[in-house]
């Protein structure tokens, strides 16, 4: 697949882990009643076709159907299908390769508060994909999306704190701090693509700080999740 890492972070790839997910937690949906509801209209049916479709569950694997009903419910205002819609553009597959297309269908899905749209949209302008770059604009748009619990948006600002850019000051403790709630949340997950990678840049950032560094680092990363796990 194209456009699938920034230096590791994955995007297509963990799209489609997060829509084999949503269809893990639609077991036994009569496929073909869904499509009925989805040719009749209804934004969350045509999503799910478009998931189905998009990783080849319950049919033959088509990202060109995909894309048609992640289209059908993102002209509906459905923000998963838009961030859906928005990665297929991004990576070129289903339809036509377009940055532009994939800012446009991202910013309507982060403009409804969708995390996974607001990290693929701030990769968009980290790399400056089709846009002028501005690592502030992606850092504050990661930095969205890792409070809202996205995972490789928290690995994302790790890694830009990390290197810093252009507007972003580097950060160590602060890098340290996402990349060890990345560590932690992504112990159970099955993307072990993420997971390594993640666990990689921890390693190389313990390489840089001092024990005492490490140990505020960590004191924030368990404060940041004692107060999430209250909200």
């Amino acid at each position: 697949m194209k456009e699938k890492q920034k230096g590791g972070a994955v995007f297509r790839f963990g799209v489609v882990c997060v829509l084999l997910a949503v269809l893990a937690g639609c077991a036994g949906v009569n496929i073909e009643k869904v499509k009925q509801a989805a040719t009749q209209g209804d934004p969350a049916s045509q999503f799910q076709m478009g998931v189905a479709y998009d990783s080849g569950r319950g049919v033959i694997q088509d990202i060109k159907e995909a894309a048609k009903w992640y289209r059908a419910a993102a002209e509906q205002g459905h923000a998963e299908a838009q961030n859906s819609l928005g990665s297929l553009y991004q990576a070129g597959e289903g339809v036509s390769q377009d940055y532009l297309m994939a800012k446009v269908w991202y910013e309507k899905a982060a403009n409804q508060g969708n995390a996974m749209a607001k990290n693929s949209l701030a990769y968009l302008y980290d790399l400056g994909l089709g846009i002028p770059a501005s690592p502030k604009v992606a850092a504050q748009l990661y930095e969205q999306a890792a409070e809202q619990g996205e995972l490789t948006a928290m690995m994302n600002l790790g890694i830009l704190l990390t290197q810093g850019k252009p507007e972003v000051e580097k950060d160590y403790i602060e890098a340290y701090k996402w990349l060890e709630l990345a560590r932690f949340y992504t112990q159970s997950s099955k993307d072990t693509t993420l997971k390594w990678r993640v666990r990689g840049e921890l390693d190389k950032l313990s390489g840089i700080l001092t024990q005492p560094q490490i140990e505020e680092a960590k004191k924030r990363a368990e404060q940041w999740d004692r107060s999430h796990r209250k909200n």
